[in-house]
């Protein structure tokens, strides 16, 4: 018997055949926690479905959840909203583990995305020894982390704008212990890129691994580029039917809007997920001089 076929046992009687027929067919785990969807039509029955959760689950303590549609990431830092404690222990900061990389991270305060996994693991393949490598909206490690602990770069510098990721990002570092390959700097990209270009940074690879396409910080990416060497620029957004030209052309745009790099060549293209009907989570790789 799977998860829902025993759900709907456990709550049998407790919600009408129309609810039953909403129930969730899974849930999403970090640690021993549990974050349910739950849809509208259940919204109001979700103490009573948490309950059953734990009980069916001995594992589980803590149980969250999120009305479908309606969980949302808003504001410059990006904070998640929308997710509730609704039965067990009130835990909301997990240790996630993806290839090796402990993750720590309160759910509630910062994003984690299980689903940007395969892009995660699939970037550090592209770094090649030595390189040094800025990573602009770094988030809680998502990027740098990964790129530190399965590449061979020579130095990462990692820019966060929000203090509790910014926060979680340092104490990643130490967890992983990588303080040797990566330096964090708090703070919008924009005042801080242009700070280690005049330090002296020329990069060799640059992560623009936020979304949606943070096109207004192209140009603050152009200054950090290497015109000896060349760049690799890693830019995402939304995209439609597959295409991803369209986040090309922000590149293109901005380069001759701004006139700081010259040469663009589109290395590799790729879709990370979908994100609803005939639109797609995409991100491009270009090399810029």
């Amino acid at each position: 018997m799977d998860f829902r076929e025993s759900l709907i046992q456990h709550v049998r009687g407790m919600l009408s055949p129309e609810e039953v027929n909403e129930l969730p067919r899974g849930f999403q785990t970090l640690e021993d926690v549990a974050i349910l969807n739950l849809k509208p039509a259940v919204w109001e029955k979700r103490a009573i479905i948490a309950t059953a959760l734990l009980e069916l689950l001995p594992y589980i303590k803590s149980v969250w959840a999120k009305k479908f549609g309606e969980a949302k990431v808003t504001g410059q830092f990006r904070k998640p909203t929308g997710i509730e404690h609704v039965a067990g222990v009130k835990k909301s900061e997990v240790i996630a583990k993806e290839n090796g990389v402990l993750f720590k991270h309160d759910f509630t305060k910062v994003i984690f995305s299980k689903g940007n996994i395969t892009e995660r693991s699939y970037l550090p393949k592209l770094v090649k020894p030595g390189e040094h490598v800025l990573d602009m909206f770094a988030g809680i490690g998502y990027f740098s982390l990964m790129i530190a602990k399965h590449a061979m770069p020579a130095h990462v510098d990692s820019c966060e704008i929000n203090p509790d990721s910014y926060d979680y990002l340092v104490e990643n570092i130490r967890l992983n212990k990588l303080g040797h390959l990566i330096t964090p700097h708090l703070g919008d990209c924009a005042r801080i890129v242009p700070e280690l270009v005049n330090a002296g940074l020329k990069a060799d690879r640059i992560v623009m691994g936020v979304f949606p396409p943070p096109k207004e910080y192209l140009a603050v990416a152009f200054l950090a580029v290497n015109h000896e060497t060349g760049t690799v620029i890693h830019y995402e957004g939304k995209v439609s039917d597959g295409d991803t030209n369209t986040l090309l052309a922000d590149v293109e745009e901005e380069a001759r809007r701004t006139g700081f790099v010259t040469r663009i060549s589109l290395l590799e293209s790729r879709l990370v997920k979908s994100l609803g009907i005939r639109t797609q989570h995409g991100v491009i790789d270009v090399l810029v001089t």
